[in-house]
């Protein structure tokens, strides 16, 4: 293993603690469940419900059953950063988590799959998500909930960083992307962990799918005997590359391994579903699913730009779904689509909502006071489709440690107030539009690398595939994204961990 360095940032130990010790202990059996399900690089047109030419019957049925967001955002175009942001509601910056965690195994090449610098690279010398985060696993287990993750943890492979010092009770998986080496699938417990598949054993993953599947099973199966309340984390490593598919789907989709191995999760997340029918539960299960970033090798973004390492559209925009049956109404009306936008730092509140999570006896929607939370809950988008990502609250697209666009969405009536003169047709179909605005950016043509779109603004509203720039329209407007984007960069370099006092 490597040299572990000892974190050298400003630590936050005691609110953590402070805060678990205050969250009401009253989950009991009527308690919503919960399944998130978050993808590896699937793109935002891979799922057939957004139009893919990929089967995927048992995931459409998430949102069939349920909602289906249409501007929907990972908080970070690659892997661990989004599962940073997804576990604690905070952006990857306020962590040290701005790159992709390696394996921490010695090597001195720096184009090895592993490597001994990821303390270095990330910042604070931290190896991984730094245990003083606080994480939306640590919240449930401390509501009273059975937790568990199965798939890639992608956050650490030691002391502080592993899934069982992070607030889940178990764990099966990996903690590494699948082109990473050593490769193998652990089981863990009381930050423990023992290899059940080693590196050897994983050459061929094409039995991948079937194992993290039969863990999960096996795992809310058992929750349920108990009659306690379980929050399940099912981080598949798929579609990244590379990709494979089990002996019964390979070759079948006639599309390539990429879409068999999709088809193949597909048919097992339907099995999973008649598991949580046959215990009882799921329709007092909220499931959740989407990706941590847009596709990489292979996979589809429709017409939006770019794809995974870029903050364009097609890095970050990807599926979104969600479904209870159960909900009292939480969710308005099923089977329909929702347009107002939301990312993946607002999941953690929102879970938190959906829930009734309470604290300091019956506080509602208790989240931690001790540092900035920069999601916010989604339940206004989920009910009536409401804004909530206003310029008081943007979504962030950074790039390592600087914000590359910010984006949010305003009032036609605000614009026409600025503009009185424009009879745009966006301005005139729409009660609300959605800006983006990059203060600059390099250009994805890989021809003309060595250029930069400097000062673009975009109406995400009617070009999605940010095609063209509207800051000679709306001059005033883009003035204001620039001076809100420096402003937030500036907040959060002066605060790198987000820590309020």
């Amino acid at each position: 293993m490597n040299l572990r360095s000892k974190p050298n940032t400003k630590r936050m130990w005691d609110g953590q603690d402070e805060y678990l010790d205050n969250i009401d202990k009253n989950a009991n059996s009527q308690s919503p469940n919960v399944l998130v399900i978050l993808m590896d690089d699937m793109g935002y047109g891979d799922v057939s419900i957004n139009g893919s030419l990929i089967d995927t019957p048992n995931i459409d049925s998430i949102g069939e059953e349920g909602l289906n967001f249409e501007n929907f955002y990972s908080s970070y175009s690659v892997c661990s950063p989004a599962r940073f942001a997804a576990m604690t509601g905070r952006y990857p910056y306020r962590g040290y988590a701005d790159n992709v965690v390696y394996p921490t195994v010695d090597t001195i090449s720096p184009f090895a799959s592993t490597r001994i610098f990821n303390s270095v690279e990330m910042g604070g010398n931290a190896d991984g998500m730094l245990g003083d985060e606080i994480t939306v696993a640590e919240t449930f287990k401390a509501a009273g909930y059975s937790t568990g993750l199965f798939g890639k943890w992608h956050l650490g492979d030691y002391g502080e960083y592993l899934p069982t010092n992070q607030g889940f009770d178990y764990f099966y998986g990996s903690y590494y992307a699948n082109d990473m080496t050593p490769f193998f699938h652990a089981s863990e417990k009381d930050g423990q962990y023992k290899i059940v598949k080693g590196t050897d054993d994983l050459k061929d993953q094409s039995e991948a799918t079937k194992l993290i599947h039969n863990e999960i099973s096996s795992w809310i199966t058992e929750q349920t005997k108990d009659g306690k309340p379980f929050f399940a984390y099912y981080a598949s490593p798929w579609p990244h590359a590379p990709v494979f598919a089990g002996d019964d789907f390979d070759g079948k989709s006639g599309m390539g391994t990429y879409v068999d191995c999709i088809e193949e999760f597909d048919k097992y997340l339907g099995q999973l579903f008649d598991t949580l029918d046959e215990e009882g539960v799921l329709d007092n299960t909220i499931i959740v699913f989407t990706s941590d970033n847009g596709p990489a090798l292979e996979g589809s973004v429709k017409e939006l730009r770019g794809g995974k390492y870029l903050t364009y559209e097609g890095g970050q925009k990807v599926p979104f779904m969600i479904r209870w049956d159960s909900d009292n109404g939480a969710l308005g009306k099923k089977g329909g689509t929702r347009k107002q936008s939301a990312t993946l730092v607002d999941l953690y509140p929102t879970l938190v909502e959906l829930c009734g999570i309470t604290g300091k006896g019956g506080q509602k929607n208790f989240m931690p006071t001790d540092r900035v939370i920069d999601g916010i809950s989604m339940a206004p988008v989920i009910k009536d489709d409401e804004v909530i990502h206003t310029p008081e609250h943007p979504i962030i697209h950074m790039k390592r440690e600087d914000i590359k666009a910010i984006q949010y969405t305003v009032p036609v009536s605000e614009i026409k107030e600025k503009y009185p003169d424009y009879t745009y047709d966006v301005l005139k179909n729409n009660d609300y539009v959605t800006f983006k605005y990059f203060d600059r950016v390099q250009n994805d043509n890989s021809a003309f690398f060595d250029k930069y779109r400097v000062n673009w603004l975009h109406i995400l509203t009617d070009d999605s595939g940010e095609n063209y720039n509207r800051t000679s329209v709306y001059p005033e407007i883009a003035e204001e994204m620039s001076e809100k984007l420096k402003e937030t960069q500036k907040s959060f370099e002066d605060n790198r961990r987000g820590i309020i006092k």
